[in-house]
């Protein structure tokens, strides 16, 4: 939330009217102060719910009630029905996740693969909440005399973190994929409806068929981990290069898609602007040459994070490197929102693609008739 409203700020500050490009009200949209508001409490109940597990594991209190807690508050702010926390902006959250879910059958807007589109780069959150769905099911040991912590003495890798069985089980890896396959599959319902709606080829089904690599990414990833256990190490094992091609083209046709088709560079009519565009909203081009190459760096930084895996062989501090090249992956989706609203803008000004009704009727219900005629005429006298 804090990197979307430093997003707000910028397309404000340059005169992107992201409240149109969104379709919002714009009588009651939620402005970038409230949104880092909002992102401020959550990061202090998210901070006071930590310190608080931290202090029951250091003390041999049970800890496993802090995260049912911090979820069922997050749970409540979002989903409650009063009329607090922006309630119209919770809906309007709400709404876009149910379409997105819902791709196939509907009409699919901007702001629906937008949203889409930030979920595919927030991937690592679904797998996260199916393990924790799994743990507090299966696996969590809600009374110190159940487990009495036998954990702190285990020393196996894939069982380390609390002892969870079911939850590194096999079936599980089936069900982490099909989680973690979602928001790719998400994209691929949108495009494919809106060849539906259009019938071109070119981009949507070609669109398609680049999120349809994350999904096979997805699957052998979860091959791999499936089949670990029948090989040595991951060089013998089929399904680890397979991921790797996958993931090569994967990052290689997004990075082209990035650049030419979500910012608009590489224009024929770019002039000075060279690889970029005719009409450019930020001041310095210098800016988007370097954003070219950290998103370059960006999409094809998994490969430092294979190399890290492969030679880290802590639990722990495998943990930490998915969380730290998640962090990443966020970084760069918040600065392709910046370029991808910028050619929305750009191309809504040129092609007149986006135009809002605005009424202009008399309100009738706040003067009587005879009152209202009796004022026209006495303007016109």
């Amino acid at each position: 939330m804090i990197l979307i409203g430093i997003n707000i700020i910028g397309w404000s500050s340059y005169g992107i009217n992201h409240v149109l490009i969104f379709e919002l009200d714009p009588r009651s949209h939620v402005t970038h102060e409230e949104i880092l508001e909002g992102a401020s409490l959550l990061s202090l109940i998210w901070i006071i719910s930590f310190i608080s597990f931290i202090l029951c594991e250091y003390h041999q209190l049970e800890s496993h009630w802090q995260p049912v807690i911090f979820i069922s508050i997050i749970t409540f702010l979002l989903f409650n029905p009063l009329n607090i926390m922006h309630r119209s902006a919770r809906y309007w959250f709400c709404k876009e996740l149910f379409r997105i879910f819902a791709a196939p059958f509907h009409r699919v807007t901007f702001a629906d693969f937008w949203l889409a589109d930030q979920l595919t780069s927030l991937d690592l959150i679904f797998y996260d909440i199916e393990y924790l769905i799994c743990y507090f099911a299966f696996d969590a040991q809600w009374t110190s005399n159940q487990s009495n912590r036998p954990y702190l003495n285990l020393t196996d890798e894939q069982t380390i973190l609390y002892n969870a069985p079911i939850c590194h089980a096999p079936i599980n890896t089936v069900f982490q994929t099909i989680i973690g396959a979602l928001p790719s599959w998400f994209r691929v319902a949108q495009c494919l409806r809106r060849y539906y709606d259009t019938r071109l080829g070119f981009p949507h089904l070609v669109n398609a068929c680049k999120y349809s690599l994350g999904v096979l990414v997805a699957i052998f990833s979860g091959l791999q981990r499936q089949f670990a256990s029948k090989y040595t190490n991951e060089a013998s094992n089929p399904f680890f290069y397979a991921w790797i091609l996958s993931q090569i083209l994967n990052s290689s046709l997004k990075f082209a898609w990035d650049l030419k088709m979500d910012w608009g560079f590489f224009d024929q009519r770019a002039g000075e602007n060279w690889f970029l565009r005719d009409e450019l909203v930020y001041p310095q081009r210098l800016y988007y040459y370097l954003i070219i190459i950290i998103n370059f760096f960006l999409r094809y930084s998994w490969i430092i994070r294979v190399y890290l895996h492969i030679q880290t062989q802590s639990f722990e501090h495998l943990q930490l490197i998915v969380f730290i090249f998640a962090l990443l992956e966020s970084f760069r989706r918040f600065i392709w929102n910046f370029f991808r609203l910028e050619n929305e803008h750009l191309n809504n000004c040129g092609q007149f693609r986006a135009v809002r009704d605005i009424s202009v009727n008399p309100r009738q219900s706040l003067l009587p008739t005879t009152e209202s005629e009796h004022l026209l005429n006495e303007h016109a006298s």
